[in-house]
C-alpha cells in the first residue's frame, strides 16, 4: 500500500520490503538521531515486526522520485482517544536543512491528522537533536526534559491545534511547492491483507466531507 501526495510517496512496510526499513534504520546517519540506537540484526527485525504488525502501529518507507529519502511511523494508536506517536526520519543529509525537509515533515503530520484522525501527538527526541527539536517548535508542544536518558518528551498542547499552530509553515510550503493537502491511497491486494485494506477504505470513507474529496483509494489487482 502507497499513500501517494503531490511530492511523495509513503509505502507501508510489509514483509516484502522489511528488509528495506532494517538497512535504512541501522545507516549512521538515522543512527545519530534514534533513541533507541544500535544495529538491528535480520532476526531481530523479524521478532520486531511480528509484534509492531498491527493496525496501531504504521511504517512508511519514504521515496520521493523513484528514489528513497527515509522513513516514517505513526505507532501507538490509541483510536478511543486519537492520540498517537508520529516520526520522520531523512537518512538524505543534503536535506536535512532544506525547505523540502519541512515540506517532508508536513506532508507526512497531514496524513497522521486529516486521514487518521490524530487529534493529538507525542513522542521523545533526544536531547541533542536540535534539528527536531527546532521543527516540533511549529506543533507548540509542550516539553519535558528527561536528564537521566538525555531525551526530551514532546506533547501537542490541547490549547494550540495542530492546524493553528502549522498555518505559518503551511502557508510557506504553499507558495514554495503549492502544497496542499491531497493524497491518493494504492492498495494491491496481492500484497495488503485484507485487515489492512479495510482499514485504510475505514478511515477514507469515514472522513468529513470537506476532507474526504481530498483523498483518493484505488485498488489494483
Amino acid at each position: 500500500m502507497i499513500i501517494k501526495t503531490n511530492h511523495f510517496e509513503f509505502e507501508k512496510v510489509n514483509w516484502k520490503n522489511l528488509e528495506e526499513l532494517r538497512l535504512l534504520r541501522n545507516t549512521p546517519v538515522i543512527q545519530n538521531y534514534l533513541v533507541n540506537k544500535g544495529e538491528v540484526s535480520e532476526e531481530q527485525q523479524i521478532a520486531w515486526f511480528k509484534k509492531e504488525d498491527t493496525i496501531n502501529n504504521h511504517y512508511f518507507i519514504a521515496k520521493k522520485n523513484n528514489g528513497v529519502i527515509g522513513y516514517c511511523l505513526l505507532r501507538h494508536i490509541d483510536y478511543e482517544v486519537s492520540l498517537a506517536e508520529p516520526g520522520t526520519f531523512i537518512a538524505t543529509e543534503d536535506l536535512f536543512d532544506s525547505s523540502m525537509a519541512a515540506l517532508f515533515m508536513i506532508s507526512f503530520m497531514d496524513i497522521c491528522r486529516f486521514l487518521f484522525g490524530i487529534k493529538k501527538f507525542y513522542g521523545n527526541v533526544l536531547a541533542t537533536n536540535n534539528r527536531a527539536l527546532t521543527n516540533y517548535e511549529w506543533f507548540g508542544a509542550d516539553k519535558e526534559i528527561n536528564k537521566d536518558k538525555n531525551e526530551i518528551t514532546l506533547t501537542e498542547t490541547e490549547s494550540q491545534p495542530y492546524e493553528q499552530s502549522t498555518n505559518k509553515i503551511r502557508k510557506a510550503l504553499g507558495t514554495l511547492y503549492d502544497y496542499r493537502f491531497d493524497i491518493t491511497i494504492v492498495m494491491d491486494k496481492l500484497v495488503d491483507n485484507e485487515l489492512c485494506r479495510n482499514l485504510f477504505l475505514s478511515l477514507a470513507n469515514h472522513l468529513p466531507s470537506d476532507i474526504r474529496s481530498k483523498v483518493k483509494v484505488e485498488i489494483e489487482n
